[in-house]
């Protein structure tokens, strides 16, 4: 990674080092982030639209040596269907180029970090030593699945409610009684933007409460979200996830799964949350959804610095 983001950074010229890159990991830049468009909502850093060619390539090979295959695909995805989203709407807020993207400290140093942030889109990871962060992680989409023309049917996310709803049709009635939370979903997810550990208490089904048919289909969802880091920062989380399983819990807002129906779930636990919140279903213009991937005690790596985030509303 740290090779991939010197060469993006000799790949810029002056002026653009000055927007892209900050010196300080303490920066209250790096929590600027939201799911609203760039123009709603100013971001740091450099647009993706004020790039070469050969600059976005660079920043590609930034994306592609943090991420896994899967977590790839699904941010370029997001920021793809960016693009879709501009075309149905005519809405110069939307597109690809609105896109952002930073780096705070030097990729010489033990500790520095990078962030891609846009409408659907927010990848934060940070280095602390030998250690990489990957959280938060904000993976939206709109539309969620393409509804129109010669990619009719693309999903960009195309496994992230399915495992939740595979877990959820496993549970019995008494077990569901525990699980479903409310009988309508959210208005969007609840630590979102600005609203970092909003969620004190674990509410739903404990990992403990599942017999292990269930538990392997509650690590499968699990896998499905953190695995979207890179296999080393991917393979470190889990094993914390691993170490307070039984702490683990699944929640569902909203009626059944369904292309027509809005709804909501998460896992939270001491190591991990992760939230998903149907804005409009599929039925609608493809879709529109907003998840996120949260580490309640080391979002943007503050454990391992000793640095306090403080998150606010943009």
């Amino acid at each position: 990674m740290a090779a991939a983001g010197r060469a993006f950074l000799d790949s810029l010229t002056a002026d653009q080092i000055r927007a892209a890159q900050y010196a300080n990991l303490g920066d209250p830049a790096r929590t600027h982030w939201s799911n609203l468009p760039a123009g709603a909502s100013a971001r740091p850093g450099i647009p993706i639209t004020d790039l070469s060619d050969s600059q976005r390539v660079r920043l590609h090979d930034l994306l592609r040596v943090s991420t896994s295959s899967q977590g790839y695909h699904k941010m370029t995805g997001a920021i793809r269907a960016d693009d879709v989203l501009h075309d149905i709407e005519g809405e110069q807020l939307f597109g690809a180029g609105t896109y952002y993207a930073t780096i705070f400290g030097s990729p010489e140093d033990a500790n520095w970090a990078w962030m891609l942030t846009g409408h659907h889109m927010s990848a934060i990871f940070t280095v602390a030593g030998e250690r990489t962060g990957f959280t938060p992680m904000f993976t939206g989409a709109q539309p969620l699945q393409i509804p129109s023309g010669v990619f009719a049917g693309w999903h960009v996310l195309p496994q992230d409610a399915g495992r939740a709803s595979e877990l959820l049709a496993s549970l019995s009635s008494d077990q569901q009684r525990v699980a479903v939370i409310g009988t309508s979903a959210p208005r969007d997810i609840l630590e979102g933007p600005g609203r970092q550990a909003s969620l004190s208490t674990f509410q739903g089904i404990s990992a403990g409460q599942l017999d292990d048919s269930q538990q392997r289909l509650l690590w499968v969802l699990v896998q499905e979200f953190v695995g979207n880091a890179d296999f080393d920062a991917a393979g470190a989380q889990l094993a914390l996830i691993e170490q307070t399983w039984s702490d683990l819990h699944f929640a569902w807002q909203g009626p059944p799964p369904d292309p027509e129906a809005r709804f909501y779930f998460r896992v939270h636990g001491p190591r991990i949350l992760i939230e998903y919140d149907v804005q409009e279903p599929l039925t609608s213009n493809g879709g529109h959804i907003h998840a996120i991937t949260r580490d309640p005690t080391n979002d943007y790596g503050a454990d391992w610095l000793g640095l306090h985030y403080q998150e606010s509303r943009h």
